[in-house]
C-alpha cells in the first residue's frame, strides 16, 4: 500500500507501507491525539489548581409504613401522612456530598444535614479523628469509641483494668450516651442553632425556586452552592459538640489508666494505624 504525494499535476510514490505498519501508525496518532486532550483537561490537576466547580442535585421521596418500623410491603403499605416519611434534597461538589432532609408531615422536627466528605479511595473517614489525637492510648480509645461501646469495653479488660475501674468506665459510658442522646434531640428539635438551621431552610426554599439548571452558572447553581455552604457551617457546630463530649469521655477514661494500661492500648491500634500511615 501506498502513500502518494501530489507534485505538479502528478502523484509521486513517497512511502510503501503495509496495512500493519498503516495500524501501527492510525493508533499512534490516536495515542497522541488522547493525550494532548487529557493533558488540556486536567492542567489544573498536574499544577494543583481546583478541577472542577460542578455541582449535582437531586432529590429523593422515602415513604413510611403504616408500620413505620417496618419496611412497606402489601401487607404494611406506605402512609402518605407518615411522620418518618423524608425528603432528602442531595448536593454534591468537589468537597464531597451533601443531604439536607426534611420530614414533611412532622412539623416539630427540625431539618437534618448530613455530610460525605469526599476522602481517598482505600482510606476510612475515621482516620483523620482518630490521627487528631496525639497520645497512642488516646488514639486507641478514639478509634474503640468509634467503634462502638463493645470493642471500648473488650479492649479495656484485655488492658486488665480491675472490677472498679471498669464500673467507673460504665459510668463514664452512660454519662456519655446520654450527652449523645441529649444532642440529637437537640437537633431533632432545631435547638443546635436555630439562627443558621432558618438560613438554611431560607436557602433551600430559594434553590427550589431559582430557574435554570445545577449544572450550569447561574440564579439556581449560585443557590446551590449557598445551601451547600450553609449546611457544612451547620454540620461544623454539630460536630464540634459531638467531639467536646468525645474528647471528655475519652479523657476521663485516660485519666483512671496507668502507664502500663495505657501500653496495652497503644499495642492494639498501633497495628491498625500502621495500615493507613
Amino acid at each position: 500500500m501506498f502513500i502518494l504525494l501530489h507534485n505538479n499535476g502528478g502523484f509521486v510514490k513517497l512511502i510503501d507501507l503495509k496495512r500493519p505498519d498503516i495500524i501501527k501508525a492510525a493508533v499512534a496518532v490516536l495515542l497522541i491525539l488522547f493525550a494532548g486532550i487529557y493533558l488540556v483537561v486536567h492542567l489544573g490537576t498536574l499544577f494543583g489548581r481546583p478541577t472542577s466547580d460542578a455541582v449535582a442535585f437531586y432529590q429523593v421521596f422515602r415513604p413510611a409504613g403504616v408500620n413505620p418500623y417496618r419496611p412497606i410491603s402489601p401487607a404494611n403499605p406506605a402512609n402518605p401522612s407518615s411522620k418518618f416519611a423524608t425528603v432528602t434534597y442531595k448536593f454534591a461538589d468537589a468537597q464531597g456530598a451533601v443531604d439536607v432532609i426534611s420530614y414533611p408531615s412532622d412539623p416539630t422536627r427540625a431539618l437534618a444535614v448530613k455530610l460525605q466528605r469526599a476522602t481517598k479511595p482505600g482510606v476510612p473517614a475515621w482516620v483523620q479523628q482518630v490521627k487528631a489525637v496525639s497520645d497512642p492510648a488516646g488514639q486507641a480509645l478514639m478509634f474503640a469509641q468509634l467503634r462502638g461501646p463493645w470493642l471500648m469495653r473488650r479492649w479495656l479488660l484485655d488492658a486488665h483494668l480491675s472490677k472498679s475501674q471498669m464500673n467507673v468506665v460504665t459510668l463514664d459510658q452512660q454519662e456519655f450516651q446520654t450527652a449523645m442522646a441529649m444532642l440529637n434531640q437537640s437537633q431533632q428539635e432545631g435547638l443546635v442553632d436555630p439562627d443558621l438551621l432558618g438560613r438554611i431552610k431560607k436557602a433551600l426554599q430559594a434553590f427550589l425556586k431559582a430557574k435554570g439548571h445545577v449544572s450550569k452558572a447561574g440564579p439556581r447553581k449560585d443557590a446551590a452552592i449557598k445551601v451547600m455552604a450553609l449546611a457544612r457551617r451547620y454540620a461544623a457546630v454539630v460536630q464540634a459538640q459531638r467531639a467536646k463530649a468525645i474528647s471528655k469521655y475519652v479523657a476521663k477514661i485516660m485519666d483512671q489508666l496507668s502507664d502500663q494500661e495505657k501500653s496495652a492500648l497503644a499495642a492494639r491500634i498501633a497495628p491498625i494505624m500502621r495500615r493507613f500511615n
